[in-house]
């Protein structure tokens, strides 16, 4: 119909199939923040020859103005 200015995308983690989203223009409105970069360690083993590697982030997420996103629950049961 036109109405969604963009066009629309579906999540396909959502579990309810009568639940909806809509996120607004606010400026301050849904807020995503790196806390930490991606820290990477790397250490190998002389007697077996293996090698294990990890990797750390953090990262917090919230909202400022609840104008940022609407929605419904759905209809759940």
């Amino acid at each position: 119909l036109g109405t969604v200015a963009d066009g629309f995308c579906v999540n396909h983690r959502f579990t309810d199939p009568d639940a909806w989203f809509l996120l607004t223009d606010c400026p301050d409105g849904l807020k995503h923040f790196v806390r930490k970069n991606v820290q990477r360690g790397i250490e190998g083993d002389f007697e077996t020859g293996n090698l294990r590697y990890k990797a750390r982030e953090r990262y917090s997420y919230g909202w400022s103005d609840w104008r940022g996103a609407y929605g419904s629950p759905g209809g759940g049961t």
